[in-house]
């Protein structure tokens, strides 16, 4: 029997079939109770944070303005802490206008770029979401309503691998989804 065990960043990975942790003792492999692996890991833990955009949080003005707010989720129980959140909309001329209040807009400093940068004076715990802002866009005028935001949302933590997540957003009368395009870490 083959078993694999994928790379993760998070709390160690257990077993589907049975739901235990296992750990290579000699040419043998031992069951090993969850505390004991956590243990093991707890010296090189680190946080593993990501966005979420929910859609029941997102709202449309008559003007043609939408405000999608940005939420940070961690999926490990280490506590992310000294965050800064990079927002960089990546088909800027599609937009009419584009606001990212609390956010500071470093444009000017990246040229070519629009892109918002926010340092969160908070941790972020896991099972504890985070609003770190609400992007408020209205995209230019186009014969159809349905319109594309692509964007890139970049996130630093200490102790964390920085990771960038592609998305893009579908603005619609009928409503709001997301389609992540792909995830990267930056180094």
């Amino acid at each position: 029997m083959l078993t694999y065990i994928p790379e993760t960043l998070s709390d160690p990975v257990r077993s589907n079939e049975d739901d235990h942790f296992y750990f290579r003792s000699g040419d043998e492999f031992t069951s090993a109770p969850y505390e004991l692996i956590k243990r093991l890991f707890a010296a090189t833990e680190s946080p593993d944070l990501s966005v979420q955009f929910l859609s029941t949080l997102v709202k449309s003005e008559a003007d043609g303005t939408w405000t999608v707010p940005i939420i940070l989720t961690t999926r490990s129980s280490a506590i992310a802490e000294n965050i800064k959140v990079s927002v960089t909309i990546e088909n800027a001329t599609a937009c009419d206008s584009v606001l990212l209040p609390n956010f500071n807009d470093a444009s000017a400093v990246n040229p070519g770029s629009k892109i918002f940068i926010y340092s969160l004076p908070d941790v972020v715990h896991r099972g504890l979401n985070h609003l770190v802002g609400s992007l408020q866009v209205k995209m230019k005028k186009q014969k159809h309503a349905k319109r594309a935001l692509k964007l890139r949302v970049s996130i630093y933590s200490n102790r964390m691998r920085a990771r960038s997540i592609y998305a893009t957003i579908s603005l619609a009368k009928k409503g709001f989804s997301v389609t992540r395009v792909s995830e990267t870490f930056l180094y």
